[in-house]
């Protein structure tokens, strides 16, 4: 074994209650430098909300062990795309973009990519039809969607 990936979600907590023993498991592993990394699909919040929401249950990790689809999404987008990017994602996860060049809600020139996230209701005609127009820019921005699901079972 080199490493051991720990999903958050179901597995260290299941909404806002943590996981009989996930914090001493956690405490366990780091007491003993087992090589390991957080992961998450959500899209909703940065590393730092989810961050602090561990810290609350008892486990200490640093945002650096924590790998969610914005960071992912940004490493690829540093690496691949040329031109700035548009953001459909909540606000709070928009910081994590913040060393990319996101354009303004007027911008239609020069997207090099669109990345969709999780706006729950604030989807709406504006913005859908906003995503839409750049999507038709030629060249043509990537599409980049942070997560596949079709839905999600939220309170």
């Amino acid at each position: 074994m080199d490493a051991l990936l720990f999903d958050l979600d179901g597995v260290l907590y299941k909404g806002e209650q943590a996981i009989d023993g996930a914090a001493q498991t956690v405490r366990w592993v780091q007491q003993h430098n087992i090589p390991h990394l957080f992961l998450t699909n959500t899209t909703s919040r940065p590393r730092s909300a989810l961050v602090k929401k561990l810290a609350s249950m008892g486990i200490y990790i640093h945002e650096s062990q924590l790998l969610t689809p914005a960071v992912a999404a940004c490493q690829w987008i540093k690496s691949k795309v040329k031109g700035d990017i548009a953001l459909f994602i909540p606000q709070a996860t928009q910081t994590e973009f913040q060393n990319l060049t996101v354009t303004t809600p007027g911008q239609c020139e020069h997207i090099g990519a669109i990345v969709i996230g999780d706006l729950g209701e604030l989807w709406d005609f504006a913005t859908l039809n906003r995503a839409f127009r750049l999507l038709m820019n030629d060249p043509q921005p990537a599409l980049i969607a942070l997560g596949m699901t079709r839905y999600w079972r939220a309170e």
